[in-house]
């Protein structure tokens, strides 16, 4: 259990007797919102079970939300830090399931309608299991795109340059569709602040570089 042991030194904070508003949030954020707040009235907990067990309780949903805001982050990182992300997320919950599963129904109750919903916890094991297999192409792709980005700017208006007039879809074409939005994104920019001029033909855009 060393994923538990975590924040075993740092006093709790006061928290709610029921799911922290910030989990709740993030929920949120990542589309995955529970269908209803669940608190300890909607479940088969004695009254005051949560209050009366909240030194258990307190650390457990502190190291929940160090782990689920470490994986929400890595989203916008490359395909290894969020693997690594999402993984040691499953593995926490995993080890609170299995604890909460060993000292008797109540905890487990707790766990599984409070903390860890099942829908939520099959969904995040179901991503992690998909990303295994994926990941290691994705972080290729991922460095790829890096190193092409580095030097895309100037690389791309040198190309312009020598294409004078060129069509929008067929710059693609002389680029790695790795960074086709980039692309996009680029020469939308430039037409705005006068670099280049983007006329109308046909399906795409005739480009004319303002030298």
């Amino acid at each position: 259990m060393g994923f538990l042991n975590l924040f075993k030194k740092d006093k709790p904070k006061k928290k709610p007797e029921h799911t922290p508003p910030s989990l709740q949030i993030e929920w949120e954020e990542v589309g995955d919102t529970p269908e209803s707040d669940t608190t300890e009235d909607d479940t088969d907990l004695p009254f005051g079970w949560v209050t009366h067990n909240k030194e258990f309780i307190e650390p457990i949903e502190k190291e929940f939300s160090y782990f689920m805001n470490n994986w929400i982050d890595a989203r916008n990182k490359s395909p290894k830090e969020l693997y690594s992300a999402l993984n040691s997320f499953v593995r926490y919950m995993e080890d609170v399931k299995k604890l909460c599963s060993s000292k008797g129904e109540t905890f487990k109750c707790w766990c599984n309608t409070i903390l860890i919903k099942d829908e939520y916890f099959n969904i995040r094991k179901e991503e992690l299991e998909d990303l295994s297999t994926k990941w290691v192409e994705m972080q290729k792709e991922y460095e790829l795109k890096q190193k092409l980005l580095s030097t895309l700017p100037s690389d791309l208006m040198d190309f312009l340059k020598d294409n004078n007039g060129i069509l929008q879809l067929d710059v693609y074409k002389h680029f790695r569709p790795v960074v086709k939005s980039e692309i996009q994104s680029l020469l939308y920019e430039w037409d705005k602040n006068g670099k280049i001029n983007r006329e109308k033909s046909g399906r795409s855009y005739k480009i004319t570089v303002q030298l």
